[in-house]
């Protein structure tokens, strides 16, 4: 039998459906880094509220991995603070990943 590649984490379980600040980010990216698997799916199903700074941190801490980390089941206020986020602090790291990656950016 093999191990699988990739591991789901709940959030909304596993951490709290609040996520307001940057250690509990650091305590997620623990987890995190210390798994096995390369592949990390990050459900926020159930997440009712994340503020500016969880996602700074969540983000910064995402593109500093090695490991290939994607969201799903995010609601429209979660997306859009980490767009929002994401837009604001991250733009220029994104689009130099889609040029390397051979990705067209929007």
């Amino acid at each position: 039998m093999t191990q699988t590649e990739t591991l789901e984490i709940d959030i909304a379980n596993e951490i709290s459906p609040t996520l307001f600040i940057r250690k509990t980010a650091v305590d997620l990216f623990e987890k995190i880094e210390h798994a096995p698997e390369s592949v990390i799916v990050v459900d926020f199903k159930n997440v009712d509220f994340l503020n500016r700074s969880f996602a700074h941190e969540y983000l910064k801490l995402k593109y500093s991995s090695e490991k290939k980390i994607s969201e799903i089941h995010l609601s429209n206020d979660v997306e859009l603070m980490i767009s929002i986020v994401k837009n604001a602090h991250f733009k220029e790291r994104d689009r130099y990943y889609q040029i390397v990656s051979g990705q067209k950016s929007n």
